[in-house]
């Protein structure tokens, strides 16, 4: 990788850390070396400031949020304290190597796994997640990073007009698939590199393979992949392109593009009016005759972001990236899962969660298809707000978390974490829109200037889940206050 702001520092990954005074905190320690046994004896070891441990938190490698990251010493050790003691499976650790390509860092990123030697590339392969005791120094033993070419070029417009900001390179890795090599229409994305303002790529570090180079761009131009004869805009000719070992730049990989193609355009409605629009996309999928069944919706082609601002008449408004002459349907999303994912539909004014239902759009050279909107149903329309306070005062506490579990009456009292509000500077929160339900609430203060406590509905609140009180949001709930000690 090239920048370290590609780790978003993603907020709510703090809330998810659960609660934990500081004596309980736990350490993760390994060791990053290069693979220089198995290749090449000369490759040196990853040096310091260059290559770090980057820490995720959740279930599983795939969906787990990035949580810190923390740089190794002259023997490729790292230390990397403070993380608070895993509580369930949504709670796990997980640990992935970084390499600063800027600086001469040509390692490829890799997940440990309890191998000691390797680890995996692919996140779905990661099985063996680090479960933290409180106050415990776990090991997670020593990787040995491979070197991995990367691919470079240029992605210019036809007849060099035009802008080509907001493109992106994708890089697809090609796979086997019932003994059968996948194309550039079937190979999963391996990582994903952005243009600057001239045009130019670099992809991250590969690991020894082939890979397909694609193109995706908010601007007014179809996908591309480097084919045969150059650029294509057809994903069957894409030509697979092998990257060894050896840290070299494989460079002139060039993209033309071209903007003959057509839109969609329509309107998200909140017709519920809860929710935010900030949180749903439109997801375009490819209409594939070759499906067995009434549904024929294949790949992902493309996404389109609706408008946010609620002071524009366009609110709402959404227009798909141009896209080559086909047939496509389309598929709401929320991010959040306060609405349903709804296809267009195969009836005027409603919508569809179910595929079958939806409706094949025709889309030819030139086109400029209006009027497909979707109108959406929110599944979850309750949220609980509060204050938070020091204890016997209505002094307001700022800058801490407020955790939702599920609620259970046995041992320990409470389920797995929801979701978490982040509390304002004048005391106030107030949650994202979750499912009607049982919940108890528990605050948590990065800065463990105030002791974890659980919602009592009185002051002070408590500091064991058995003694919380437990908040029904059949109906949005307000008034949820915490009072807490230091």
């Amino acid at each position: 990788m090239k920048k370290i702001h590609r780790f978003w520092v993603v907020l709510l990954a703090v809330a998810i850390v659960m609660a934990a005074g500081a004596t309980q905190a736990a350490t993760i320690t390994g060791v990053i070396k290069a693979n220089n046994d198995l290749y090449d004896p000369d490759i040196p070891n990853p040096v310091p400031g260059r290559t770090f441990a980057v820490v995720y938190q959740g279930e599983t490698a795939c969906t787990a949020s990035y949580l810190t990251y923390g740089g190794i010493d002259a023997t490729g050790k790292f230390e990397i304290k403070g993380l608070p003691p895993t509580l369930d499976k949504y709670t796990r650790y997980f640990v992935k190597t970084w390499s600063d390509q800027t600086k001469e860092e040509y390692f490829v990123d890799a997940w440990f796994n309890g191998n000691g030697i390797n680890g995996y590339y692919d996140c779905a392969s990661v099985t063996t997640p680090i479960v933290l005791g409180a106050s415990e120094t776990k090991d997670v033993g020593t990787i040995k990073l491979q070197l991995g070419d990367w691919f470079s070029g240029t992605v210019t417009n036809h007849g060099n007009s035009g802008s080509t900001v907001n493109t992106y390179v994708l890089v697809l890795q090609q796979q086997l698939k019932d003994g059968v090599p996948t194309n550039g229409c079937t190979s999963p994305i391996f990582s994903i590199s952005p243009t600057d303002s001239s045009g130019k790529y670099e992809t991250d570090n590969l690991p020894i393979g082939n890979y397909f180079l694609q193109t995706y761009s908010f601007k007014n131009y179809l996908s591309a992949w480097i084919g045969f004869l150059g650029t294509t805009t057809n994903c069957s000719d894409a030509l697979a392109i092998f990257a060894n070992n050896a840290g070299n730049k494989i460079s002139g990989k060039d993209f033309t593009l071209s903007s003959t193609g057509g839109t969609i355009s329509g309107t998200i409605i909140l017709a519920d009016g809860s929710g935010t629009m900030d949180k749903i996309l439109v997801n375009i999928y490819a209409y594939d005759a070759s499906l067995p069944g009434t549904c024929k919706v294949g790949r992902w082609v493309t996404t389109a972001f609706p408008n946010t601002d609620t002071t524009s008449s366009e609110y709402g408004k959404y227009t798909t990236p141009t896209l080559a002459p086909g047939s496509y349907y389309i598929q709401s999303y929320s991010t959040d899962g306060t609405y349903e994912n709804e296809y267009y539909p195969a009836t005027v004014g409603g919508s569809t969660t179910a595929c079958t239902g939806a409706t094949k759009i025709d889309l030819n050279a030139g086109d400029m298809l209006t009027g497909y909107n979707l109108p959406l149903y929110s599944v979850t329309n309750s949220t609980i707000s509060g204050f938070v306070y020091k204890t016997g005062t209505t002094t307001p506490i700022s800058g801490i978390y407020v955790n939702v579990y599920e609620s259970t009456t046995t041992a320990p009292y409470y389920g797995k974490w929801v979701t978490s509000a982040v509390v304002q500077s004048n005391g106030s929160y107030k949650t994202p829109y979750i499912p009607k339900g049982k919940y108890k609430l528990q605050t948590y203060d990065p800065t463990f200037t105030y002791l974890n406590q659980w919602y009592s509905g009185t002051d002070p609140s408590v500091y064991y889940a058995s003694s919380a009180a437990v908040v029904d949001t059949t109906t949005t709930q307000e008034n949820i206050n915490f009072y807490l000690n230091p």
